[in-house]
């Protein structure tokens, strides 16, 4: 889902974003990642995309709205970037958030995500609901074991 946002009349440039999901200290690329970007303030809460990584690890490359860059020049104006919101989701991983990442005005910006695979003993359901039955592992050493 991905939605192009009303600019605000201070958003009125554009910024791009690339993000790239690796695991095993950026040895392999994870493909299959969800990527979710939105806006970290009022003016661009109504920007959301939904992303999947390729078989490298990167997602597609968008435009998002930034300032322009020579609101950033004046005393008493607002930074000279926007702020967005980027969360990496992929099933037997952690999930990943970054809050309040910066993309300025003509530039590139790239985002590298480190997904850290979930240990073999979590339950299937992580995190844990209410609802998760942990009866049925005893405590191991480092962890937990199904019984």
């Amino acid at each position: 889902m991905n939605t192009t946002p009303p600019i605000s009349r201070r958003l009125s440039e554009l910024g791009t974003l690339a993000v790239r999901v690796v695991t095993a200290g950026g040895a392999f690329p994870v493909e299959g990642a969800d990527v979710r970007i939105g806006g970290a303030t009022a003016e661009n809460a109504a920007v959301h995309y939904l992303l999947t990584t390729d078989r490298s690890g990167l997602a597609e490359r968008i435009p998002l709205p930034t300032p322009e860059a020579s609101l950033s020049q004046t005393p008493g104006n607002a930074p000279g970037f926007a702020t967005y919101v980027i969360e990496i989701f992929k099933a037997g991983y952690y999930p990943l958030i970054f809050r309040d990442v910066p993309l300025f005005p003509g530039v590139t910006s790239l985002q590298l995500g480190e997904l850290i695979p979930l240990p073999p003993y979590l339950p299937e359901e992580y995190p844990p609901t209410e609802e998760t039955d942990f009866t049925e592992y005893e405590p191991l050493e480092g962890g937990m074991r199904r019984a």
